[in-house]
């Protein structure tokens, strides 16, 4: 016979069960998994943390030494065939053709200089056969540079590498364009100073290898964007508090797009498509576009129908509006209106949309310039 004690472990045990059966069943699986997380990697100081480190005491990555600058002019001078310049180059470290054959690029030698037979004969059919789309589109670009030619320049989203631009054009003031990751590369490669690389030892090599291919420019003021928003919402014709914005340091430059049926100067982003619900946007945006027909863009006051002027505008927390909601025709003052490279973008809006009784009144100050022109087969 069971001991008291353990009948009553026995007693509890077999409640406990029993409770447990009269319990709802637990519910199913969820009909969809969840959405996973994304991994965000630990800044350094809290990695620091997890490894009990004082933040400053985590090495930096460690980069291979930058390779000898050369001389990109004398080598393009230099040069008499691909052949001839493969075979000039042809001895490779052990080390280093381990890294090739496990890349599998066989062509590696080939392919670079490829790029040398570009810059000489200023042609870019050079650097069609190259197989990796990185050093194809570097080859681009020295061909883009030393032609002064920005049409050549490799494509980057729907624009031309702002980079390139800027080195083809010869125009420091186009620097501003630049992603801040390489804007400084811009501005030493241009002022011919590798010390400007405040020591970037990739910058420092780019402005040593092409300093013999880069002329001295005038330095020049950079270009700069200031865009500045006011809206007046309407409630029974009633007018409301004005709304303000700022969105110079939200709205990229103007791109200029020709094509077969005219050109168009396109301010912000190319469409509104992504853009996230008004109510929940952090910050405000700008897509529009400008039919640059001379009567439109000729300097003055005239009135400009959603066919000639269209746009999408996003104010946080107040409303996303598009010129298709005009009552009438905007009023545009023009004061200059270019649609070449680095040409200023200066012009009001002024524009009803709505009804009468209910809508907004939007006035936009643009003042901007061209950062690229894009030609397209396409109307």
């Amino acid at each position: 016979m069971l001991a008291p004690r353990f009948r009553w472990c026995i007693a509890l045990s077999l409640a406990a069960v029993v409770a447990s059966c009269d319990k709802d069943p637990p519910s199913g699986p969820p009909s969809e998994p969840p959405p996973p997380r994304k991994f965000v990697p630990p800044a350094d100081s809290e990695l620091a943390a997890m490894l009990g480190l004082d933040a400053g005491e985590v090495p930096p990555t460690p980069l291979d030494p930058p390779p000898p600058a050369g001389d990109l002019k004398a080598e393009a001078d230099a040069f008499v065939d691909l052949e001839t310049c493969v075979r000039q180059r042809a001895r490779v470290d052990s080390v280093l053709g381990d890294a090739i054959d496990a890349l599998g690029y066989d062509t590696l030698m080939r392919d670079s200089c490829r790029l040398i037979e570009a810059v000489k004969t200023k042609s870019v059919t050079a650097c069609e056969p190259i197989v990796a789309s990185s050093l194809r589109d570097r080859c681009n670009m020295s061909v883009a540079v030393v032609s002064g030619d920005s049409l050549l320049c490799p494509m980057s989203g729907q624009n031309h590498d702002a980079l390139c631009v800027a080195l083809a054009r010869k125009d420091p003031r186009l620097c501003a364009s630049v992603p801040l990751e390489r804007r400084t590369t811009c501005r030493a490669m241009l002022g011919r100073d590798s010390k400007k690389c405040t020591g970037d030892k990739r910058c420092e090599r780019m402005v040593d290898r092409w300093k013999t291919l880069i002329p001295t420019v005038e330095a020049k003021q950079e270009l700069g964007t200031k865009i500045r928003l006011e809206v007046t919402e309407r409630i029974d014709g009633g007018k409301q508090k004005p709304v303000t914005a700022d969105l110079s340091q939200f709205v990229v430059p103007a791109t200029v797009f020709k094509s077969p049926s005219g050109a168009k100067i396109m301010i912000g982003e190319m469409t509104a498509a992504a853009w996230p619900p008004f109510r929940i946007a952090p910050d405000p945006r700008l897509a529009m576009t400008l039919v640059a027909a001379p009567e439109n863009i000729k300097q003055g006051i005239h009135p400009l129908g959603s066919e000639a002027l269209a746009f999408e505008l996003l104010v946080p927390k107040v409303a996303q509006l598009s010129s298709s909601k005009q009552i009438a025709p905007a009023t545009v003052n023009v004061d200059m209106l270019g649609i070449d490279i680095g040409s200023p973008v200066r012009f009001n809006v002024e524009v009803d949309l709505g009804d009468e009784a209910n809508g907004f009144h939007v006035s936009l100050n643009i003042n901007t310039y061209v950062r690229d022109v894009v030609t397209t087969n396409r109307p």
